[in-house]
């Protein structure tokens, strides 16, 4: 319909050979249904040029040239320009502004030709057809600069928040406009045609100030009418008796209206988009300025306070009109002041600080955080940027959260605790009635006349199992000093074998896997047998539904050594070890198991003994596709070895009237113990406690030869005897005896001093072997043989 309207119009200002017009707006319309909607346009685009021709010239033929030409008019137009600008639709630039108009000058020579050609044919004009062929150029072009930008703007809607471009908005433009016409039309000199149509543009660049590219694409079209019209009848300095010279003068001053609004208008819009861009971005900055919970400042570099948002004044109590600023007062605010000049003086950027303050004298002290970026080049104080945050609250929550966790933390240790406690004493009991039983067996063999060696074998071996479960404990706490001894890997989970089995139901099968012959490291054999049991029954728990429990050795073998690394690997062919959890599982009463299935304990003790060793533990979890438990421990040097095993095998030792000093605060341990070493060759002194002990070995003026010590005692601890027994005599034998060293004798202290380390309960000959040791190495140093 706007395209027949403005068609019928168009025509009705022909200006050669009654059939083409300087300014044909129907070409604009087409070009801007044609990049809006794309083929959907060309029906009905060809249905108006066909009914406009029809209707203005009544012949068919002719319609059917201005169909084909108006079509691939527009088809032309649109295609080049969105392949030129991109597959924009619309000008948004002034290079955009320049590619559009190539695109309608390329279009309008399509429609220009093909239009000549069907008035020569149909209508039989006798005009010449270059004239003919460039009016009609001339007028399609102009309708496409002037109209198809004011139709997909219009279309498109405002782009920018400037003013609503209504009735009365554009009413003051426009009469701008409508003034402009009215100096322009009554001046019927053609020699002022130029400078009169100047005042024209005024109220185009006024609207594209005012309302952006739709302002002016509508003032310059209305002025474009005008133009037009008026020229048509003979009015204004346009109109001449010269055709000719009328359609040039024509032709630059509409295509001056052009060229203004389609280069201004892009430009004004784009200007305005920014202009809001930067609006917008300054009133979301002011509103989170203004609103922010945390004090914000802005310093210049004389340390003025520039900005100074709510927040900060509220937090200091400051209003910051002052010329300098103090953020807190007192000490804290000269403290963050002589901070940020180190700060500029080292070139560092940040600096962050915590203050405290009280709003007023009833109020709570509140705790805040400062950080401030330092502005400005190398070593030069610009100005800065400077965050104050209230962390009160979030400070009283954190010491809040704490409190509860320790206190959940205590409550799990002594729920902990008390599922420990009750597993030990059921054990303790079970191997103290076995000891008792024996004891009285052996007590009423004697009265009997019998040999009451069995029974006490028997007792001797429970009470060896109870040594195995304080080993094990120990080991868990980590506490228990190191005496170890040549230990084979191997043999120890080749003897485990017939037990281990044992611990497994049927549908799992226990399959043992050494790679290696012999596997030797220097520690517990007992506390590696605690280690191999604690995994197996692990992977016996952690396979429900049945398979393998793999135990695979191996060794890393070095030139001149026999390994530099043991390999302990228990696998099973379970779940595996879920991610999320695989860092805890070592910790001590972490357990995935339900509440009556295990304490927590078994790993964790496998990790105390390992690392006891001076090895490492790791579990390696293919989920769920079983867990492969790797225990690291280091091996012991051939030649070592060798050593080792000769030392190792049992040598009945009795002592040869040497002097022992027996220092034990337990009396009932003194008193067996003395009696032991007095059965077996010694000249025993005893005492109760490290001071004593000390007194005791000043007085014998050098005549005691060895000193077992007890580590934890009253008055004064072993350790602390120890070193005022070595300071008192370098030369001093000292064998350490203990059971839960508080102390702490780790395995760096043991073997630097040398010392050997008897565990609670030990034999009688290990007791003596020790007292052996240390005083031949006592009468070597003396030089005594």
């Amino acid at each position: 319909m706007a395209y027949v309207v403005t068609g019928v119009a168009g025509l009705g200002y022909a200006s050669q050979a009654g059939s083409v017009t300087l300014l044909w707006p129907p070409t604009g319309i087409a070009i801007a249904a044609w990049l809006a909607l794309g083929r959907v346009a060309a029906v009905p685009l060809a249905i108006g040029a066909f009914t406009v021709s029809a209707v203005v010239t009544g012949d068919l033929r002719f319609a059917a040239f201005a169909l084909v030409g108006n079509g691939l008019e527009a088809f032309v137009a649109a295609r080049t320009y969105t392949r030129l600008s991109g597959h924009r639709n619309a000008p948004e630039s002034a290079a955009d502004a320049g590619m559009f108009a190539v695109s309608s000058a390329l279009g309008a020579v399509a429609a220009a030709v093909v239009g000549t050609v069907g008035v020569k044919l149909t209508l039989g004009a006798t005009a010449d057809p270059l004239a003919v062929a460039s009016t009609w150029w001339l007028g399609d072009t102009l309708g496409a600069l002037l109209v198809t930008p004011l139709v997909l703007a219009l279309a498109r809607g405002p782009t920018t928040p400037a003013r609503a471009m209504d009735g009365l908005g554009l009413a003051a433009p426009l009469s701008l406009v409508a003034l402009s016409a009215l100096v322009f039309l009554p001046v019927h000199d053609p020699r002022y045609a130029l400078g009169t149509s100047l005042a024209l543009v005024v109220p185009i660049v006024a609207c594209a100030m005012r309302f952006g590219d739709r302002g002016a694409y509508v003032a310059a079209s209305y002025t474009a009418a005008v133009v037009v019209v008026a020229t048509h009848e003979g009015r204004g300095p346009l109109a001449t008796d010269d055709a000719s010279l009328e359609v040039v003068l024509q032709f630059l001053t509409v295509s001056g209206c052009a060229a203004v609004s389609l280069l201004l208008g892009p430009l004004v819009e784009e200007r305005n988009r920014a202009l809001a861009a930067v609006v917008g971005a300054r009133e979301r900055l002011e509103a989170v300025f203004e609103h922010a919970a945390d004090g914000l400042l802005l310093l210049d570099a004389e340390r003025r306070v520039l900005l100074a948002n709510p927040a900060a004044r509220r937090m200091s109590g400051q209003s910051f009109d002052g010329d300098s600023w103090k953020l807190l007062s007192g000490d804290a605010s000269k403290s963050l002041r002589d901070s940020l000049q180190r700060a500029v003086e080292r070139g560092e950027r940040y600096v962050e600080a915590r203050m405290r303050r009280a709003p007023s004298p009833a109020d709570e002290e509140r705790e805040f955080a400062v950080r401030v970026t330092v502005l400005g080049g190398a070593r030069r104080f610009g100005g800065a940027v400077v965050i104050v945050q209230d962390i009160t609250e979030r400070e009283r929550a954190l010491r809040e959260r704490a409190a509860i966790e320790d206190h959940f933390a205590s409550a799990q240790r002594l729920e902990s605790i008390g599922k420990l406690a009750g597993g030990i004493a059921h054990d303790f009991n079970n191997m103290l009635q076995a000891i008792q039983a024996n004891l009285e067996l052996a007590e009423l063999a004697v009265g009997r006349g019998r040999d009451p060696l069995p029974g006490v074998s028997r007792a001797l071996d429970a009470t060896a199992r109870a040594s195995s479960l304080t080993r094990q404990l120990l080991a868990f706490s980590r506490r228990q000093p190191a005496s170890f001894d040549v230990v084979d890997v191997v043999a120890v989970c080749r003897s485990s074998l017939a037990f281990l089995e044992r611990l497994l139901p049927e549908h799992l099968h226990l399959v043992f896997e050494p790679r290696v012959a012999a596997a030797r490291v220097r520690g517990d054999a007992g506390q590696i047998e605690q280690v191999l049991m604690n995994l197996v029954v692990n992977a016996r728990d952690a396979s429900p539904e049945g398979g393998e429990v793999r135990i695979e050795i191996d060794a890393e073998r070095l030139e001149g050594m026999d390994a530099s690394q043991v390999r302990l690997v228990v696998s099973d062919q379970g779940p595996g070890v879920d991610p999320e959890i695989r860092d805890r599982i070592f910790e001590p009463f972490f357990t995935t198991k339900p509440e009556s299935g295990g304490t927590g304990l078994g790993l964790a003790v496998v990790y105390g003994v390992v690392k006891s060793h001076g090895g490492a533990v790791h579990v390696e979890s293919n989920t769920p596709h079983g867990a492969r438990f790797v225990v690291e421990l280091p091996a012991m040097d051939a030649s070592d070895a060798e050593g080792a095993d000769d030392t190792s095998e049992e040598m009945e030792v009795v002592g040869a009237g040497e002097h022992v000093l027996l220092v034990e605060d337990d009396p009932r341990v003194r008193s067996a113990v003395s009696d032991a070493l007095a059965a077996s060759g010694y000249r025993v002194t005893v005492a109760s406690t490290g001071r004593d002990a000390v007194e005791a070995y000043a007085d014998a003026r050098g005549t005691i030869d060895v000193v077992v010590l007890d580590v934890v005692m009253p008055v004064m601890g072993g350790r602390e005897a120890f070193e005022r027994l070595r300071a008192m005599d370098p030369d001093v034998a000292v064998v350490f005896a203990t059971g839960y060293s508080e102390e702490q004798i780790d395995v760096g202290f043991v073997l630097r001093e040398k010392v050997p380390v008897l565990t609670k309960p030990y034999r009688q000959r290990a007791l003596i072997r020790a007292i052996a040791d240390v005083a031949a190495e006592r009468r070597r140093r003396l030089g005594r043989g």
